[in-house]
């Protein structure tokens, strides 16, 4: 029993599928060590399948192949590595499926942008910037200038940008 190769260097989220060459019938396959998440390892016939979905430093896996007659053992070196969107018109290396955040770029505006990092077709692809940016001169109007309010009374009038209003002026 052997591996097409005995080390592999996989990316985070990649649909992973390595299949052992066997001669003769295998009963039963074992693995020495846990897989990282996202992968699985199939008893009966030795495959390796899935997508990782966290990093992982290299590791030496022990795979043992048994059957009725011999038992035979081979290794396998992994690693599973992040992918990054890299540095793009002022926003920072992320790692993929996460968002990175700034505040907004101007002194007239308040809040943040933020740009998601997502994994398409194994790169680390930016997508467009969501903006979440609002004047820092805020304004508020009324339908009337002024108001008389009498102890214990709900307000009836609200600003216009208000949705819902509860409670009542004391």
């Amino acid at each position: 029993m052997f591996y097409p190769e005995s080390t592999y260097s996989l990316q985070i989220y990649s649909v992973v599928d390595i299949e052992p060459f066997c001669d003769g019938q295998s009963v039963s396959f074992s693995i020495s060590a846990s897989l990282p998440n996202g992968l699985s390892f199939n008893t009966n016939n030795g495959h390796i399948t899935g997508t990782p979905t966290e990093s992982n430093s290299l590791t030496t896996y022990t795979i043992t192949a048994t059957n009725s007659q011999s038992t035979i053992s081979t290794t396998l070196v992994m690693e599973i590595t992040t992918l990054y969107c890299e540095v793009d018109d002022g926003w920072p290396r992320t790692e993929v499926n996460h968002n990175a955040t700034q505040p907004c770029d101007s002194e007239e505006l308040v809040g943040h942008e933020s740009r998601y990092c997502m994994y398409s077709n194994g790169e680390a692809i930016w997508q467009d910037v969501v903006d979440m940016c609002v004047s820092s001169d805020i304004s508020i109007s009324y339908p009337q200038s002024s108001y008389t309010f009498i102890t214990h009374t709900m307000i009836d009038e609200i600003p216009s940008y208000v949705t819902k209003v509860q409670g009542w002026i004391t």
